[in-house]
């Protein structure tokens, strides 16, 4: 949450990048960021001896020739920054709660399980090794510490609600379902939910810890009534489900396109390969069946497009075309109401914390205030009856025991 997240200048940018990675900056940008810090910078070499790739740390290891030592310009000379191709990158300067001794191999685990997605096909940035071939670069900074990655290309597939039709919501029910496939087969050691976090949707309870940041007596009666529908679920259906290594924070603004890209309606182009996953930050050992209720909640606040109660029905039938079982016998109807508690209590709470200078906390807080009561003046049963007529239009099985 915000009791540790770091300031920082460009002046602090501009002297991690020197120190440990060997850059020279050449422009800096601060992007949006709930709880770290974010800056989408331009950068040349600053010395001959380039940084490698994470990924070819991996190869050194078994002595490829990447193992190699090159310069940056493939000479023996000494590079010139002017005439080196720029390179985009971003720097994350992470939240010092995820870089206490503590939590730092969890920290390194979730970097490392980016780099599995990426090595299966998925499209993730690429983490860049300081110049000690450490996957973080210490700061002076609150205590925190600094991740590099490369840009990719495109723009936040929520910056533009106009393109979350019903295509995309099916693309992306495809493409968290193959995730979440693949990550089932990643090492997860040491990766497991933190009691302590209020945003896992299986640590509901946690909510009533910031309920006073809700004024309105009739929302908290709402919201503390979502909480028991949640916990009645997570008592008796959570234990029967599948866990599994999950995003944990994986919606629109977290999904990075290139509309421009020639491949996007070529054969070759596939859903895992057209939308890029970044923010690996709350990856844990989780509920999948919660992943895929989160994705919906965040789908009905930002799409306006399409019938509010179909859009669940798009969403799994991306799913449902990989995995139909994930949610077998699982309210899931309850676990998108309790992420909507979620981010209308939590929002609220955190912008409040940051003194309200960070909008980027209050998204969707409104909205999912909007969606929750909209959801609650209608029955459950006809949320799973939607779901089920747009799933019979795709030519889906609905799974769901309500039927």
């Amino acid at each position: 949450m915000s009791e540790g997240r770091p300031s920082a200048s460009v002046a602090d940018v501009t002297q991690i990048l020197a120190q440990h990675y060997n850059l020279q900056v050449l422009s800096i940008t601060e992007l949006v960021s709930f709880d770290s810090r974010n800056f989408a910078v331009e950068a040349v070499p600053l010395k001959k001896k380039l940084h490698r790739k994470a990924e070819h740390d991996d190869e050194a290891e078994n002595d490829s020739p990447s193992r190699q030592n090159s310069d940056c310009c493939g000479s023996k000379e000494k590079c010139n920054p002017l005439t080196v191709p720029a390179q985009k990158l971003v720097l994350k300067i992470l939240n010092s709660e995820l870089c206490r001794e503590e939590k730092l191999f969890t920290t390194k685990q979730q970097i490392e399980a980016s780099r599995f997605l990426k090595r299966e096909g998925f499209l993730c940035p690429e983490v860049i090794v300081t110049s000690e071939h450490e996957l973080l670069a210490p700061t002076n900074i609150s205590e925190s510490c600094a991740l590099l990655m490369t840009m990719l290309p495109g723009t936040a597939l929520g910056s533009d609600k106009n393109r979350l039709t019903a295509t995309v919501l099916y693309e992306l029910g495809v493409l968290l379902a193959s995730m979440h496939q693949v990550l089932s087969g990643c090492n997860n050691k040491y990766m497991e939910t933190d009691p302590h976090n209020p945003w896992a949707m299986e640590n509901m309870h946690l909510l009533s810890d910031y309920l006073d940041c809700i004024e309105d007596e009739d929302d908290k009666k709402m919201l503390a009534d979502v909480m028991a529908q949640f916990q009645r679920i997570r008592n008796n259906e959570l234990p029967l489900l599948i866990k599994s290594l999950i995003h944990g924070d994986f919606h629109d603004l977290n999904l990075i396109v290139d509309w421009d890209s020639t491949n996007l309606d070529t054969e070759r182009s596939t859903i895992c390969q057209k939308y890029g996953i970044i923010d690996f930050e709350e990856m844990s050992v989780s509920y999948p069946a919660l992943e895929l209720g989160r994705l919906i909640a965040d789908m009905m606040t930002d799409c306006d497009s399409l019938n509010l109660l179909d859009i669940g029905g798009h969403v799994l039938a991306g799913y449902f075309s990989v995995d139909e079982y994930v949610v077998k016998n699982f309210s899931l109807y309850q676990a998108v109401l309790a992420c909507l508690a979620q981010y209308m209590v939590l929002g609220s709470y955190e912008y409040t914390a940051q003194g309200g200078t960070n909008d980027y906390c209050s998204l969707g807080s409104k909205e999912s205030k909007k969606v929750l009561k909209q959801l609650r003046d209608v029955d459950e049963s006809e949320v799973y009856k939607a779901w089920g007529d747009v799933l019979a239009q795709y030519g889906v099985k609905n799974v769901f025991s309500q039927e």
